[in-house]
């Protein structure tokens, strides 16, 4: 039996598989357990109650997790990236005496955009061509990947791209680097295109119109508010900070693809994108193009919307 999990920074979704066969499958709180022996514990002991597996009869366990994975002397770590947690394959491996893989969570997640995605939005409609893929995703942080093809099969390029320097592109993105630098040392791209990027963004269109704020920053949920609010057209900040999302999405994504020109294309993965994908369609693509002269060629590289919750699963299974 095959352990496969999907470990972000909000919630893990972990799955036992048998022959080819979801066995048994859950979501769990991340930010619920103080370390991820426990998150592992807690998992056992539901599908021990609710199906009666146990982890004796796990032989190989794979991990997409949130944050860069690492080498040291006793083998392969992730010190995950928003949790306090370092997930270490020996100490796992000899826990469930199984063999242990741990890859970065957009390697999991971008396997599976590119080669299972049967929900798919199309942003750029043009034909794919042989060549690289890049993969983006927006949750609890940004992450991206790049695949390049080798032999008939993707060779994966882990990244940590989304902590790159946010760069503005016009007056009014200029003036948000300058609102965020009053309470980051270091703007990156992930404090924008995250989900409490929306948080932020919000704060800054409301305060840079003088608009009061009709939603309540502090709720637990609100980023799916400013989200659900923009959608519904009901308030001009939420749409203006969705708006800003996209366009600014837009243009890291052409940033990622002019580094890698990936012909095969580039796939927007995570529930964000599948949210606001009305705000993408309309907002991404002439952001994702505006690059001087070389805004004909990035015309012709596809583009797409993979909002399948389930990829970093999927993908995770596939490279066990």
């Amino acid at each position: 039996m095959i352990l496969a999990g999907d470990i972000g920074g909000t919630k893990s979704w972990l799955a036992l598989f048998d022959n080819h066969k979801v066995a048994y499958e859950t979501q769990l709180a991340s930010g619920d357990y103080a370390h991820f022996d426990d998150l592992l514990a807690a998992f056992f002991a539901k599908a021990a109650h609710e199906c009666h597996l146990t982890p004796q009869a796990v032989s190989r366990i794979s991990l997409g997790v949130a944050g860069p994975v690492q080498q040291a002397n006793e083998g392969a770590y992730v010190a995950a990236t928003n949790l306090p947690w370092r997930i270490e394959a020996a100490v796992i491996a000899q826990r469930f005496q199984a063999k242990v893989s741990l890859y970065n969570d957009l390697i999991a997640v971008g396997y599976a955009a590119i080669n299972d995605a049967t929900q798919r939005i199309v942003l750029n409609d043009v034909p794919s061509q042989p060549g690289s893929a890049v993969v983006l995703a927006a949750g609890t942080g940004l992450g991206a990947a790049m695949f390049h093809p080798h032999q008939q099969r993707w060779l994966p390029q882990a990244s940590e791209a989304g902590h790159i320097d946010f760069a503005p592109i016009d007056d009014q993105q200029i003036a948000l680097l300058n609102f965020l630098r009053k309470q980051y040392p270091h703007v990156s791209y992930e404090r924008i295109l995250s989900g409490d990027g929306f948080a932020r963004l919000y704060r800054f269109c409301s305060q840079s119109q003088n608009r009061r704020e009709q939603i309540d920053l502090t709720a637990a949920d609100a980023n799916a508010q400013i989200t659900q609010a923009a959608l519904a057209k009901q308030d001009p900040a939420a749409m203006e900070a969705v708006t800003l999302f996209a366009r600014i999405m837009g243009a890291k994504a052409g940033n990622l693809a002019l580094a890698n020109l990936p012909w095969h294309g580039v796939y927007l993965a995570g529930n964000i994108s599948g949210v606001i994908a009305p705000y993408l369609q309309t907002h991404f693509m002439p952001a994702f193009i505006d690059k001087g002269r070389f805004s004909e060629l990035m015309q012709r590289i596809p583009v797409y919307i993979t909002p399948d919750p389930r990829l970093g699963l999927v993908g995770a299974y596939r490279l066990a």
